[in-house]
């Protein structure tokens, strides 16, 4: 049964908890704590597409198009984690 040791753990460290204060814990036929979370960081984590570059492509503007692709993508990143910060704050245990 040590996987129902190492699920409880893993819900505790991921901020999952009840009301009443206790830790979670799985047992067989038992339920989980859970709770809806919106779904408006995820659209932060949509991927970026990569610029086309072909062999005619001056060399300069490939690494600039590259380089804004990256930006745009990190800027998303940084977004969708201060995003999911917020979901934790408000759904997370009082």
């Amino acid at each position: 049964m040590w996987f129902l040791t190492v699920a409880s753990l893993g819900l505790a460290l991921a901020g999952c908890s009840t009301t009443n204060g206790k830790l979670p814990t799985l047992k067989a036929g038992g339920t989980v704590p859970a709770v809806n979370l919106p779904v408006v960081c995820d659209r932060f984590l949509m991927p970026v597409k990569a610029p086309r570059v072909t062999s005619d492509s001056d060399s300069g503007e490939a690494f600039t198009a590259a380089s804004d692709a990256l930006d745009r993508a990190n800027g998303r990143l940084s977004t969708a984690r201060k995003c999911r910060a917020d979901e934790r704050k408000a759904y997370g245990a009082k």
